[in-house]
């Protein structure tokens, strides 16, 4: 039997005078998209084994950064 897997979108977004953030959406979901991290999140990319994300942040105190994050469990089910 073939196993499936959630469609998960993983997208920046900024409005208007607030930093951009990045959000986490299960496309077979109602639910809202998720913000798992603070504002400045740019330039994204899944892992190859798609359980992380890696992204950019774009002028922290320290310039900028790379950084990696684990995707929220409750979007992997």
């Amino acid at each position: 039997m073939k196993q499936s897997y959630p469609i998960i979108l993983a997208f920046a977004a900024q409005y208007p005078e607030q930093l951009p953030n990045l959000y986490i959406y299960k496309i077979d979901s109602n639910a809202d998209p998720v913000m798992p991290l603070p504002g400045n999140a740019s330039d994204m990319s899944w892992s190859p084994m798609q359980n992380q994300i890696v992204y950019s942040t774009v002028a922290q105190p320290n310039g900028n950064e790379i950084r990696v994050i684990d995707a929220p469990d409750e979007l992997l089910q």
